[in-house]
This record gives C-alpha cells, structure tokens and sequence, in this order.
C-alpha cells in the first residue's frame, strides 16, 4: 500500500503573462479552453488577475452507435422502441389488445399495443447524452502594505456556468374524428380535416401515438449559475506577536433553470380533436376561479386553419404555423437569486 499527501499552494502574486490555449475533439464533441494570466509585483505591493474560459460542445445519444438504436435485443438487451410516431401510430381504441397499425396505413399491423418488445420508434437519438457546458472565470487579487504595520488584500470573484441540453418531446396520443365521427362535447366539430385511416380502422375515430419532435423540434432545457464576490482582508501588527485582522465579504449568486419550446400537451389535444382531453369529453370552460373576468376556452370547432395533422410526415405536414406556435408554448422555468454578507474580527497574540 502506498499513502502520501499533496499541498496545493497556490499563487499569490505573479510577474509577466502567461496564455494557455487547448482544444480536443471526439466527434461531434469538441472541447476548447483559453485562459490568461497577467500580475505585476513592486515593493510594497502586487496585483494579478486570472481569465479562463472553457466551451463544451454537446453530445447526443444519436451521435454514437451504441445509445443510437434503442432496439438493444441484439446485445442481449431489450426493445426500449415503442409506438409514439412520426408520423402518428392509429388504432381503433386505447385498447392494449388493439392492432398498431404504422404509416402509410396500407400494410398490416405491426403488433397488438401491448406487445412492448413490437415497438418500431425511438426519438432518443434527438436527445442530450451530455450537455454542452460554456464557463467564464475570473479572479483579480491586489495586495499593499499601507503602512510598515498595515496590510491589505482585495480578492475579486467572478464565475458563470450555463449547460444547456435538447429532449425529444413528450407523445401526444388522443382520439382523433373522422368525416364520420362525433365527439361527446363537440360532435362533429372534432372532426379533424388532416384525418388519416384505413378499412380495418375506419372513419368515425381513432387512437393515435404522435411523437411531435420532427414537427416542432426538441425541447430545449437551460441551467446556470451567476455568482460574483468579493473579500477585503484588512492585517495590523500591533507588536509582541499581536495582530488584528479584519475580513469583510460580499457574495451574490443566482442560479436557474429555463425549458423552453417544450410542446403543450393540452394544446396540442385542442387541436386534434377540439378538447383538452385525449378522448373529447364534454367539457366548455374553465371556472373564473380568481374573480378576473375571463374564461378560457377548452373546446374548439376544428378546420383547415386550426387543426394538428399528425399523418404526414414534417415536410409535408399540413398543421398551420399558427397550431405549430401553439405547440411550442409551454415554457418553465425558475431563477434563485441569493446574497452572502459577513464581517469578521479576529485578534491573535499571545497571552503569557
């Protein structure tokens, strides 16, 4: 066995200037680090100041061909594939014994839905793995002797992270209506222009299993931290060994986290049947809880103008821009903003 310690001891003061620049790259993931590091000493004194700034690109499970396949059966794994589509899945109900059947409609059914080793989509290749990371730091000291008994010493903190990564978009799955159906709340207004079927199906309504992510994209989320500080040491040497020593900091850090471009699960159901329930219950509004003298409508008589398609792949998907806007709206987010202050005096010396 071996044991040992190490001492860091890290710089107090510097002359001249030194630059350091690093890049590597696993593809598509590349990495890329500056710093700077500048100081000056004089007789009574020295001031240095410190900059590094680090970039990481980020990586996503379709960037490797192990996390690419979710389908892991022939690496004695299992089918983590399922039938959230692009374009959509339809069955006749919600049924787990109901037949799959996968665009273009015209085949056979691919499985019963309760067949989980059938599943044929996978949207995890549009997925973060590892999160880019951009990283600004800087730190700036100044020491000074004032007097031959006092001294001072100024530290200046400042550092930023942010990380960002995409995630494919939750499924949207609902019942859909056809030229022939009718909805318990709107009865032919859910009928939706886009629909899509086949003869085992039919034209009155459908179960569908939509992946929205080749439509509207990958939600995107954010996080990061904001913190900068400062520290005056105040030293006095009284004589005899005997010191007084002042130290005042200030610190504020904020930290958050933003989802944006995430889909709207209840607006996307809007849009394909003209409720906010998967299976167009009837249901007009909701309450003016808070006395503010709105109502927001949960139903909606579906056309050419306000409808989802979710049967036509995206380059020739029909769903308006307007309903695209929709989709993308749901955003969360929290920013946590926090201050540290403390003043600190310390005598030392000897008593005896």
């Amino acid at each position: 066995a071996v044991a040992g310690v190490l001492n860091f001891i890290t710089r107090k003061d510097y002359e001249g200037f030194l630059t350091d620049v690093s890049f590597s790259s696993a593809s598509p993931r590349q990495t890329f680090t500056f710093s700077q590091l500048a100081g000056h000493r004089w007789e009574t004194g020295s001031a240095m100041i410190a900059y590094e700034y680090n970039s990481t690109g980020q990586l996503r499970y379709g960037d490797r061909d192990r996390t690419r396949n979710a389908d892991l059966r022939y690496l004695g794994g299992s089918n983590f594939k399922n039938f959230n589509c692009s374009p959509a899945s339809i069955s006749t109900t919600i049924a787990s014994t109901a037949q799959v059947y996968a665009y273009p409609y015209t085949g056979a059914p691919v499985a019963q839905a309760n067949n989980s080793l059938a599943g044929t989509c996978s949207s995890s290749p549009t997925s973060t793995l590892l999160p880019s990371a951009n990283t600004n730091t800087v730190f700036a000291t100044v020491t000074q002797d004032i007097t031959d008994k006092l001294r001072a010493r100024l530290d200046l903190n400042y550092a930023s992270r942010v990380n960002m990564n995409q995630q494919a978009q939750s499924a949207i799955v609902g019942y859909a209506y056809g030229p022939n159906g009718s909805s318990p709340a709107l009865g032919t207004g859910s009928i939706n222009p886009f629909y899509e079927s086949n003869a085992a199906i039919g034209n009155s309504r459908e179960y569908i299993r939509y992946d929205p992510t080749s439509l509207i994209g990958p939600s995107y989320n954010k996080t990061g931290i904001h913190s900068v500080s400062a520290n005056l040491n105040l030293t006095y040497q009284f004589g005899a060994d005997w010191e007084a020593e002042v130290n005042a900091y200030s610190g504020y850090a904020q930290s958050f986290i933003h989802n944006t471009n995430s889909v709207c699960g209840a607006c996307a159901l809007l849009a394909l049947n003209g409720t906010t329930n998967s299976e167009a219950l009837a249901s007009n509004s909701l309450a003016d809880t808070y006395g503010l003298g709105t109502l927001t409508s949960v139903t909606r008589v579906l056309n050419a103008t306000n409808a989802l398609d979710v049967w036509n792949p995206a380059a020739s998907n029909r769903t308006p821009q307007q309903v695209i806007n929709e989709l993308r709206s749901d955003y969360r987010g929290s920013d946590i903003n926090s201050d540290l202050n403390n003043v600190r005096l310390k005598f030392d010396g000897p008593l005896f």
